[in-house]
């Protein structure tokens, strides 16, 4: 069963039980000018994707995993309704060659094509620096953060497998939190 706990200002959602408090609080500055690849083989930061946006939301998956495919939909939903506020970057560890043999041999029109930026970190940096909050290092893992404040506002880890849930559903609490914060009154 899934949970839902807040941690401070950021909340978690989690089928692991309740969250633990990280030792080192998780900040896009902490991850914002990590290195990273696009598609293209071109050097790219999260600092890059980031001007004049009110939310970073950053996945972590792979094109083997089957849940993390289940949630492409709903990001580009996001990615679609807020792009004024919103940028939605997906990371993987996988090599922009796999991921690109990967899209190729998708229909141009599924659902399971990511429509907002692509990157890769072969490396595994990006998953050291949230070490804290997956250290099992699972996918997908979905991170929401406040631009302006710098602030890890939501995370969760997985999607809702519940009997009978559709692909549409299965990472509607993040299109429900980005569209509850984007409601709220500037702080």
């Amino acid at each position: 069963m899934l949970t839902h706990t807040p941690i401070n200002s950021c909340y978690t959602i989690s089928d692991s039980g309740p969250a633990q408090k990280s030792q080192t609080p998780v900040t896009l500055d902490t991850v914002q000018h990590l290195d990273f690849t696009d598609l293209n083989s071109d050097a790219a930061k999260l600092s890059d994707y980031t001007e004049g946006k009110d939310l970073l939301v950053l996945t972590l998956w792979a094109t083997w995993c089957g849940p993390c495919r289940l949630e492409i939909p709903e990001l580009n939903l996001i990615s679609e309704e807020y792009s004024d506020q919103v940028r939605v970057v997906s990371v993987t560890t996988e090599s922009p060659q796999k991921v690109n043999t990967w899209l190729q041999h998708l229909p141009l029109d599924s659902e399971q094509r990511l429509t907002d930026t692509m990157l890769t970190d072969e490396n595994g940096q990006l998953f050291e620096s949230f070490n804290s909050l997956n250290p099992e290092h699972a996918v997908p893992l979905t991170l929401i953060f406040d631009v302006r404040s710098k602030q890890l506002v939501f995370h969760k880890k997985g999607i809702d497998m519940s009997f009978g849930a559709t692909p549409k559903q299965t990472n509607k609490k993040v299109y429900e939190f980005v569209d509850s914060r984007l409601s709220q009154p500037s702080q």
